[in-house]
């Protein structure tokens, strides 16, 4: 997952990926997210999502994956500053 403006990759594997939401994202009680829009271009697909449960107030985020295989290759996540 690259968390733009990095140009490094944030979290690399699944079993990272895994990691970090189950202890960082996942354990928010009332966590929500709210799927407001799709976009599908060929192998790209886009989400905008509202998320709630975080903070003290719901953020925008879009997030953008790369599909190969019926895989999901790569990701960008998005948020709103």
């Amino acid at each position: 997952m690259y968390r733009p403006p990095a140009t490094a990759p944030a979290i690399v594997g699944k079993e990272a990926f895994a990691q970090f939401y189950a202890t960082q994202q996942f354990n928010h009680v009332g966590l929500h997210a709210q799927l407001v829009d799709r976009l599908v271009l060929g192998s790209t697909v886009i989400d905008h999502e509202r998320i709630s449960g975080i903070g003290a107030q719901p953020f925008e985020v879009a997030v953008v994956y790369e599909v190969s295989a019926g895989l999901i290759r790569r990701t960008w996540a998005l948020a709103e500053n």
